[in-house]
């Protein structure tokens, strides 16, 4: 496939992973985040008609997707931890910056009263955690769950 341009696009083939083939993958956290991906996506399908399946376990196997809300606090800070997410600060960027996980306290959404001009105050957004105040401003990405996740400096917590 081509662009307008007649450029080759780059075309992602979906990698489907079955059980047998986690064992042979080269990086250790590559086969516990797979694995666990696996057991999450297993666990989904799995319900109280289960033993009444015509799916056979060659057929149960895992291709990506959605990862469950259950899930999401052991999988991420693993995933993160592999060093692929990466985000680009602005359009047209070049050298995407990794990302990190930040396994600290949860921030707090909270309201603030601050002074403004001519003995007024203004009503703002802020986030809380411990003695930390960080302002809602184009710095934070507040990523609505559940759960709720945060991205500040290159952090997603």
């Amino acid at each position: 496939m081509k662009t307008r341009r007649g450029e080759q696009l780059r075309t992602w083939k979906r990698l489907t992973l079955g059980s047998e083939d986690f064992a042979r993958l080269p990086d250790e956290l590559d086969r516990r985040i797979c694995l666990m991906m696996g057991a999450a996506a297993t666990a989904l399908r799995t319900s109280y008609y289960a033993g009444y399946s015509s799916y056979s376990d060659s057929d149960r196997k895992f291709g990506g997707g959605e990862i469950a809300v259950e899930a999401r606090p052991v999988l991420l800070p693993l995933l993160f931890q592999s060093g692929r997410f990466l985000v680009r600060r602005w359009q047209g960027s070049t050298a995407p910056t990794p990302l990190a996980w930040d396994d600290g306290p949860l921030w707090q959404l909270s309201l603030a009263l601050r002074p403004a001009a001519r003995s007024s105050t203004t009503l703002e957004l802020e986030l809380r955690r411990g003695d930390q105040r960080r302002a809602i401003d184009d710095q934070v990405v507040v990523l609505l769950g559940p759960p709720t996740y945060v991205l500040i400096d290159d952090k997603l917590s």
